[in-house]
C-alpha cells in the first residue's frame, strides 16, 4: 500500500499490516526519529478526529473526538520524544493540556466509556475506586456481565 511519509511528505510502499497496528507513518527510521522531535502538541492534534460519534448514553457531551494513531488497549498512546522514551497516554496528555497537570494518585476518567476519546469535557479525574465505581454503576463490569443471565432477581 502506498503512504506518504509524515516527515518528508514522500511516497513510499507499506505492508496493510504494519498500517494496521499503527505504523508505517514514515519512510524511514530517520524520518521517524525527525518526526518524534515534532512538538508533542502539534503530534496530538494531528492524530486527534474531533468527528467522532456521540456516546448515546450521555448525548448532552456531544462527539468524542477519537485518537487516530497508535492505541494500548483501546486508548490512545503519544510516544515521548527521543528514541526509546516511552509513551504518554493520550487521555491523560489531553488533560494535561486543557485542564492542567493530574494529581498524584489520581486517573484520567471517562464519562462517554470511550477508550480512544480525547475530549476533555468527556473526560473526568478521579481515583481507582471511582473508576471501579462508575464501571459498575454503567454495568460494565465483567461479573455483572457474567452473571446477568445466571441470577434474575426474585
Amino acid at each position: 500500500m502506498t503512504r506518504t511519509c509524515l516527515n518528508c511528505k514522500e511516497t513510499f510502499e507499506c505492508k496493510p499490516y504494519v498500517v494496521r497496528r499503527g505504523h508505517g507513518r514514515y519512510c524511514s527510521h530517520a524520518c521517524s526519529d525527525k518526526g518524534r522531535s515534532r512538538p508533542m502538541v502539534k503530534r496530538f492534534w494531528d492524530a486527534v478526529d474531533k468527528s467522532g460519534t456521540i456516546p448515546g448514553h450521555v448525548p448532552e457531551l456531544g462527539p468524542c473526538w477519537i485518537w487516530t494513531r497508535g492505541k494500548v488497549n483501546g486508548y490512545g498512546i503519544l510516544a515521548k520524544p527521543g528514541h526509546n522514551s516511552g509513551y504518554v497516554v493520550a487521555p491523560h496528555f489531553s488533560w494535561g493540556l486543557h485542564a492542567g497537570k493530574v494529581p498524584k494518585g489520581k486517573c484520567v476518567l471517562h464519562k462517554c466509556d470511550n477508550r480512544a476519546c480525547v475530549r476533555p469535557s468527556h473526560l473526568f479525574v478521579g481515583t481507582r475506586t471511582d473508576n471501579f465505581e462508575d464501571m459498575v454503576r454503567k454495568g460494565r463490569s465483567v461479573w455483572q456481565k457474567r452473571w446477568k443471565g445466571i441470577c434474575k432477581p426474585k
